[in-house]
């Protein structure tokens, strides 16, 4: 308690110990002071006649504070003051730091931010510190010695750690759109400045010259937003501690000035951190003279990598242990058992990389299961996670939110033509897109929203990805199943939605159509789809009985003549779950890695996809 309150005051007064003294404590590796006034007793229980009280005077003007300490006389019956007379000076009325900038509070305060508007039934505020849990990355600079395309993981505080302020520390950290990069550079801004760097945050939206001298000018501008200054001016910082940390560095599109920005930032600093998109990985740099050059060469360069179970628990952790400092034995049983409710709904909702299991998703799931509209056990529950999140981001990006319903009908439309067409998971010219806009206006009769409107909110609430070359990604592939579902759960009374399922059913042992099944059975009770499924399912195992558990598990009975006995063992609950994770973690690379040596192999991507001739 005591460190905690000498952290963040500069001075303590307390009169609860009933020892008399006033001491100066500094705490070397945080580079606070902090005084401590501690009183003695106004009416000691084992005395009466000792009796004391502070006197303590602040002096706004000569900026001092004085300590007087008044005795009870009992021979004169009064209160007689004692000598010396402690006395200290005050800088600023501020916490006493040996710092030379203190972040300004409007500065931290967007530090602070999450990102979302968040309710949490235990804080008034959710601060982006309270729930932040650092990824894992793959370090893919590994990748081009070893020419490896598989995993190197490493944790971000270990591989972002400045070890030697000596030597450069250049990284370059990539990741998909809604990965936290954004949140990474918050977190690490704040854990540099505790070190006694200066980190400097700079969007790349505000970046409007390359020169050496216009990135002094920028760098400059964003010290004084971000500081206050103490005792020095900025150009009095040591440029060895300063971190430059540029924030999507990919939205620049002058190619020739980001060269001209790297090389200006690296003359004047050795500490840079960027951030980017995943297309940076294969962007090509080139001279005004035309040769092709590795900009990053020197940067070590990491991919974000999607929250493993253990992270996954430690963010849920966090968040349920919000406004929760203590926790007795019945509390911690109901605790344990919400985070295994929310942990298995979430792994079910996130699938075999249905939704990125980033954090941006996993609060958004957990946002509505607290929300009290899930509580239904039917067969719709799942589906309304998967509509939660996407009319939460639509919502975002719209200003009129009744134009919902509008954007929800053109994506059910347009992932439907994905997957009539074939085109699935593969971009398309933005020139196509536009005929199937036009396509859809004149069969809604849509007159009142521009082309322009409709791209810009289909983007903004991340349905879709309009790149710089013209072509427009599907963002999620949760989008696509999900859509795709929803388009024949509306259109199950049509042949051709039944003709389309059947097809589906025969082939079920396709990613595609597995989980476009999955979907279609959370969003209808229509049991022509149930029946359809369990048909196909009798006809694959035909050859089998059905397994009643009687006869049929002998064999099994027979292993086992008489009940072992219990062996009840004492455990410590959260070391158990966290082994549990780790195992977990360690099956989750190896999936993966499975998964990319089988990319390595040759494949047909016009495998078994004849039967969806008929589908027009």
């Amino acid at each position: 308690m005591s460190n905690a309150i000498s952290s963040t005051s500069e001075i303590v007064i307390s009169g609860h110990e009933h020892v008399g003294r006033t001491a100066i404590v500094t705490d070397i590796d945080e580079n606070y002071q902090s005084i401590f006034i501690y009183s003695d007793p106004l009416q000691d229980s084992t005395s009466e006649n000792f009796s004391c009280f502070n006197l303590i005077t602040f002096d706004s003007v000569l900026k001092n504070i004085r300590i007087e300490k008044f005795s009870y006389d009992s021979s004169n019956a009064e209160y007689k003051l004692e000598t010396p007379i402690a006395s200290r000076e005050i800088v600023s009325l501020k916490k006493r730091k040996s710092k030379d900038y203190q972040i300004k509070h409007k500065f931290e305060c967007l530090l602070e931010n999450p990102g979302a508007t968040l309710t949490h039934s235990g804080v008034d505020e959710v601060k982006l510190s309270d729930i932040y849990t650092p990824p894992f990355f793959n370090n893919v600079s590994l990748e081009k010695v070893k020419k490896t395309s598989f995993l190197n993981f490493v944790h971000a505080d270990t591989a972002l750690d400045i070890i030697d302020s000596e030597l450069p520390f250049y990284n370059l950290v990539i990741g998909t759109e809604g990965c936290g990069k954004t949140s990474l550079l918050k977190y690490f801004y704040l854990k540099f400045f505790k070190k006694n760097y200066v980190p400097i945050y700079i969007d790349s939206r505000n970046i409007d010259g390359y020169s050496i001298e216009k990135v002094k000018e920028l760098v400059e501008q964003r010290f004084s937003e971000q500081y206050d200054e103490l005792d020095k001016k900025y150009v009095e910082v040591d440029y060895s501690r300063v971190v430059i940390m540029i924030d999507d560095f990919h939205k620049l599109d002058y190619t020739k000035g980001k060269i001209r920005l790297i090389e200006s930032i690296k003359n004047l600093f050795q500490h840079i951190l960027i951030t980017g998109n995943e297309v940076m990985l294969f962007e090509k740099y080139f001279t005004s003279e035309g040769l092709s050059i590795e900009l990053f060469e020197n940067f070590s360069t990491y991919v974000i990598q999607e929250y493993s179970p253990s992270l996954r628990t430690q963010l849920i952790n966090k968040w349920c242990r919000l406004g929760k400092e203590y926790l007795d034995e019945n509390e911690k049983r109901e605790y344990f058992k919400k985070i295994d409710s929310i942990s298995s709904n979430i792994s079910t909702v996130i699938g075999k990389n249905l939704i990125p299991s980033y954090p941006i998703f996993i609060i958004s799931i957990i946002q509505a299961l607290e929300s009290g509209e899930t509580e239904s056990s039917d067969n719709k529950l799942h589906a309304y996670y998967y509509e939660y999140l996407i009319t939460s981001s639509l919502k975002k990006a719209l200003s009129d939110k009744g134009d919902i319903g509008f954007y929800m009908t053109f994506a059910k439309e347009y992932f439907y033509f994905l997957f009539s067409s074939k085109v699935r998971f593969s971009p398309i010219d933005y020139s196509d897109f536009l005929k199937f806009v036009e396509s859809h206006r004149r069969k809604y009769a849509v007159t009142k929203v521009s082309n322009e409107t409709i791209r810009k909110a289909l983007a903004d609430g991340k349905i879709l990805r309009f790149d710089s070359d013209n072509q427009v990604h599907v963002t999620y592939k949760y989008l696509y199943y999900y859509f795709t579902a929803k388009y024949l759960s509306d259109n199950l009374d049509e042949e051709s939605s039944k003709q389309t399922i059947d097809l589906m059913a025969d082939r079920v042992y396709r990613d595609e159509y597995s989980n476009i099944l999955i979907f279609l059975t959370h969003l209808t009770r229509n049991r022509y789809v149930t029946y359809k499924l369990v048909e196909k399912s009798r006809e694959i195992f035909r050859e089998f009985e059905p397994v009643k558990l009687e006869k049929d598990i002998d064999f099994i009975n027979r292993l086992q003549k008489e009940l072992p006995g219990s062996i009840l063992k004492s455990i410590e609950v959260e070391h158990a779950r966290a082994k549990t994770n780790e195992i977990e973690d360690e099956n989750e690379i190896i999936e993966i890695e499975n998964e990319n040596r089988s990319l390595l192999e040759d494949y047909d991507l016009n495998e078994d996809i004849s039967g969806l001739s008929e589908i027009g």
